[in-house]
């Protein structure tokens, strides 16, 4: 098993920024906005010795936002913190030691984990000043950081290799090749649930509210002796309809992740039927040469009211692209099987 490494701490402390960093690209999204991250994120990294070890970027944890999506996020967090081998407890250092910053140290005490505190924004004199105040926190090792000019990264992994060296070993075997499939559609269509639905757990947060998920997320399934690497990605609007900030970039990885797929899963609501933005979004698909099969989710709501005949006419309307393009209906509530 992998020795997994969670990146935890309260929001907006530079945790997806210091991810990146020992992952080696921008895999998960940054912004000033709080919370940004918001599922689970996992990645392969390795040292440069070659050994390989699995580091997690989690959401903001933030004990006193009680709604519904902020207390998810919490519970992933306390889920990765449990699986973790090591836990990096990120502090803002230009900020001192707040509230939220105890309360994280609380959980990963409680859970006897080991962990070392990264005291963040080193680059910055208030957090040069703060770094020492950061052992407030209880833990006997802090290490002083800059995520966004890539200082004290060297001891850090001198940390996580310390550590690994004492583990199973690592991942030294590579794994064999997978088959990429991105699940792809507007807003609210169902791409969370069809993912959770596939892999057999609840791996994205589910909610009525459009643009819960953010980063493009990923999972490794098997079946039959093949590999998949299913993925699922922040729902497409148009240009001309896309906010600014967080959801240009959420589309933005969006359509990387489609580029680097092999498969696209075009997911759209089959009560409402086939869309002029449906049909956008799977139009980027076979632009980029994809295989697709078009998805037709919400179809135990739909199927009754709808003539099948009349469905598929729709169907070949919206996308007259791509009608060498297999069709599915899934139904993929927690009481059904897709």
């Amino acid at each position: 098993m992998s020795f997994r490494v969670a990146v935890v701490g309260r929001p907006n402390v530079g945790k997806s920024a210091l991810f990146n960093r020992l992952v080696g690209r921008r895999r998960s999204l940054v912004h000033d906005l709080p919370g940004m991250t918001r599922d689970v994120i996992e990645e392969a990294a390795s040292l440069s010795d070659g050994r390989r070890y699995t580091v997690v970027d989690t959401g903001g944890f933030d004990p006193s936002d009680r709604e519904a999506i902020p207390a998810e996020v919490r519970k992933r967090a306390l889920d990765e913190i449990a699986r973790a081998d090591l836990v990096f407890l990120v502090v803002d250092a230009s900020a001192g030691v707040l509230p939220g910053d105890r309360e994280a140290a609380r959980v990963v005490r409680q859970a006897g984990k080991e962990c070392v505190v990264l005291a963040n924004k080193i680059d910055r004199r208030e957090g040069r000043e703060g770094e020492q105040e950061a052992f407030a926190l209880g833990f006997g090792e802090v290490i002083g950081v800059s995520a966004e000019h890539n200082l004290g990264i060297d001891e850090l992994l001198d940390a996580v290799g310390a550590r690994l060296g004492t583990a199973a070993g690592g991942d030294a075997a590579v794994p064999p090749p997978e088959i990429a499939v991105a699940i792809i559609g507007r807003p609210n269509v169902g791409k969370s649930s069809l993912l959770n639905a596939l892999v057999g757990f609840e791996r994205a947060i589910v909610s009525p509210a459009a643009g819960t998920t953010r980063d493009a997320l990923d999972e490794r399934l098997e079946v039959d002796g093949r590999a998949f690497r299913i993925v699922d990605t922040a729902g497409i609007r148009r240009r001309g309809k896309t906010e600014q900030g967080p959801e240009v970039l959420s589309v933005v990885a969006a359509r990387k992740r489609l580029e680097r797929c092999d498969v696209a899963l075009v997911v759209f609501d089959a009560m409402e039927g086939p869309t002029s933005q449906d049909s956008t979004v799977a139009s980027y698909a076979v632009e980029k040469g994809k295989g697709i099969l078009l998805v037709a989710n919400k179809w135990d709501l739909a199927g009754a009211g709808r003539i099948a005949e009349q469905f598929r006419l729709d169907v070949h309307d919206k996308f007259p692209f791509a009608r060498f393009a297999p069709r599915k209906h899934t139904v993929h509530r927690k009481d059904t099987k897709a």
